[in-house]
């Protein structure tokens, strides 16, 4: 159900109501039809059953009245027979034209079965009124005995006829039935009392009483007064006809009343008794006929009355069933009509509407709104419709505007963005940059510093050498002090020699000096170089923690800005520390610099003394002699010199070692300052990248 669309249910509950109504005037319709149907059908055959009636009464009273007529002497038809044969053949004609147009399944076989039996009467009739042409004859009595058979049959037939018809209308309608019941009772009062009255006919015109014809006769005239009185108490509460009242009175004046049942039993008892009745034959004939008359005028003024009754439930039914038929007819239009107007005016409005709701939903604001016009529902949902295109045309504009501020917002973001980039490139790869060619001026200081000190660690072991040889030489001259005297020569060479290697000496402790010089100022150098680098540490630390702030302000534009900044701050407390580690190790190297200077100008000194001391030996060899226990003196000073030389050349040495070892500190730092200047560059340009993209 939850698929079905609104105009889909209303075309269900349409169509629904009006197949509801048009069942239930349908139902109407048929109803009337059936009754109507029932109706004429009751009509028909209660007016077959007048003609029956008509047709069985007249043929009973032939019956008796031919056969009497036959077996009396009379020759000729009397105006009676004709009378009654002329009615009963009417009746006969009557019923099988009405029994022609009713509507009863078997009809035809009705019908045929009718038509025979009337040309088997016509043709006894025939038979009868040839036989009554001529004299009495054996032929005649025969006919006569043929005759009653005959018409017992033939009423015998129509009784049967009669009473099949009346079956089919049972308990159709009760005023019918009850008709019919009062015809049936009529009919039996009437077939009684013609009982009671054929045997005084009978008797009369000459015939012989039977033996029990007084049980007979009352046992008759019994069931005629029951019957009557049955008749009365049927009609007891129903509206009865003014038809049907006078054969009431009728009866009651010709047949009830006290005049003919006096004369009926008067007429009996004489006979009974083979005197004279009071009445002829003719007499009695008129009185006897008007008393039956009577009771079968009852009958048919209740078959009247039926067949009246049910013409009017017929032309009601009718009228109803016309009236249904109408309604039927004006429900079927009235539906198709409301399924044409609600669809034209509710499901295609609705349909139209879904469809521009549809494209509007989409986007498509260029849809117009419809059914704007209109004042009922539809109109509504077209207005509101309208309202919600405007406030959809509202909201696509202040969306719009909105956008343009976001852009605007996005873009002045970005500016600031790139700003602070530029700015952050000027501040801190500037800073970078210093740092990074602090770092190759102090990686190249510390290889000057490193180169210088491997120098003087060379010289040093080259003045240790000579120190060595001069002490070696001392020794020599110490030992050969004995031959001093003998080989003034030689010891003057030796002297030579040995001021030249004082004078070598000097020259390379005056060059270690002066490099050992340039090792302090290399080291001042690198100590200032050190305190710009720290400062800049400091201001990248400070321009970092500004980052930081400034990415936060950002909010999540920033978060990579602030990771980059934490990284710069990382980086500059990285460089502040290893600038301590090179400070303290410059620090170590001033101090093995300054000690190594001050060993190298002793060990400047002393030579400067061996160099005298040597030029004394040379001034005084002429006087070697004199001066041998100088000359020992000198030689055992020499000797000590040459010593202190050694332990000096020792120390400048050890100082150069840690100059070598501080300066490979020095460059090592420097190496590691220069990969971390070159990190941070590349991070920054990275940052810088991502900052200008963002």
């Amino acid at each position: 159900m939850k698929s079905l669309s609104v105009a889909s249910v209303l075309r269900f509950a349409l169509i629904g109501l009006a197949l509801a109504l048009a069942i239930d005037l349908g139902r109407g319709a048929q109803s009337s039809w059936s009754r109507l149907v029932m109706a004429r059908e009751t009509m028909e055959i209660t007016t077959v059953s007048t003609q029956l009636f008509n047709a069985f009464q007249n043929v009973r009273l032939d019956r008796g009245n031919t056969y009497r007529e036959l077996m009396s002497d009379k020759t000729g038809i009397t105006p009676l027979t004709e009378r009654l044969r002329t009615a009963g053949n009417a009746g006969y004609v009557g019923a099988i034209v009405a029994l022609k147009a009713a509507s009863i399944p078997e009809r035809d076989t009705l019908v045929a079965e009718l038509e025979a039996n009337h040309t088997r009467l016509l043709a006894l009739q025939a038979e009868t009124n040839t036989a009554m042409a001529g004299a009495k004859t054996q032929a005649r009595i025969d006919l006569a005995a043929r005759w009653q058979a005959e018409m017992t049959s033939q009423i015998e037939s129509l009784t049967k006829l009669s009473e099949s018809l009346g079956l089919r209308i049972k308990l159709r309608d009760p005023v019918v039935d009850t008709l019919l019941a009062v015809k049936d009772a009529a009919l039996d009062a009437r077939n009684n009392a013609g009982d009671a009255t054929l045997l005084i006919s009978n008797a009369t015109s000459g015939v012989k009483l039977p033996a029990d014809a007084a049980s007979k006769f009352y046992l008759s005239l019994g069931a005629a007064r029951a019957a009557l009185k049955d008749v009365r108490g049927v009609l007891r509460g129903l509206p009865i006809s003014t038809g049907l009242e006078a054969a009431l009175a009728d009866l009651d004046r010709h047949y009830s009343g006290k005049d003919f049942q006096d004369k009926q039993l008067r007429q009996f008892q004489a006979l009974s008794a083979s005197e004279k009745p009071p009445l002829d034959t003719a007499q009695w004939g008129e009185a006897y006929l008007a008393a039956l008359g009577s009771i079968a005028k009852v009958a048919t003024e209740a078959l009247a009355q039926a067949e009246f009754h049910a013409a009017t439930e017929a032309s009601a039914a009718r009228r109803d069933f016309f009236v249904q038929s109408g309604l039927l007819a004006l429900g079927i239009l009235f539906a198709g009509a409301m399924l044409f107007v609600v669809g034209r005016r509710v499901i295609t409005p609705l349909a139209v509407l879904r469809e521009r709701m549809e494209q509007l939903a989409i986007g498509r604001l260029d849809i117009e709104a419809p059914y704007t016009e209109r004042s009922d529902e539809i109109g509504a949902l077209g207005q509101t419709m309208a309202l919600f295109r405007a406030n959809m045309e509202e909201a696509e504009r202040l969306r719009g505007a909105r956008a343009d501020q976001e852009r605007d917002a996005a873009a002045a973001r970005r500016r600031e963005m790139l700003a602070l980039a530029d700015q952050f490139d000027h501040a801190v790869g500037q800073t970078v940059a210093v740092v990074s060619d602090a770092a190759h001026q102090l990686q190249t200081a510390a290889q000057v510093l490193s180169s210088t000190a491997e120098r003087t660690s060379q010289q040093s072991m080259a003045v240790a050498a000579a120190s060595e040889q001069a002490s070696a030489n001392v020794a020599s001259v110490a030992g050969a002090t004995e031959e001093l005297a003998s080989s003034v020569t030689e010891i003057a060479r030796r002297v030579e020699v040995s001021s030249t290697i004082a004078r070598a000496a000097v020259r390379e402790i005056d060059e270690t000096n002066s490099r050992v010089a340039g090792l302090g100022q290399a080291a001042d150098r690198v100590g200032s170089i050190v305190t710009l680098i720290e400062d800049i540490a400091s201001k990248t630390n400070l321009l970092a923690l500004n980052a930081t702030i400034e990415a936060a302000r950002a909010g999540a534009a920033g978060k990579g800005f602030a990771v980059v900044a934490a990284e710069v701050k990382q980086l500059a407390d990285q460089t502040t520390k290893a600038t301590g580690d090179i400070g303290a190790q410059i620090q170590a190297m001033q101090s093995a610099s300054l000690g190594a200077a001050e060993a190298i100008t002793g060990i400047g000194e002393t030579i400067q003394r061996m160099n005298d001391i040597a030029g004394d030996v040379a001034a005084a060899v002429d006087g070697q002699g004199q001066a041998t226990a100088e000359i020992a003196r000198n030689v055992s000073e020499a000797a000590q010199g040459t010593s202190d030389v050694s332990g000096n050349i020792a120390g400048v040495t050890e100082a150069a070692a840690h100059a070598s070892k501080a300066s490979a500190d020095v460059l090592a730092s420097a190496s590691h300052l220069s990969r971390q200047a070159s990190a941070l560059s590349a991070q920054v340009a990275d940052f810088l990248a991502r900052v200008r993209a963002a």
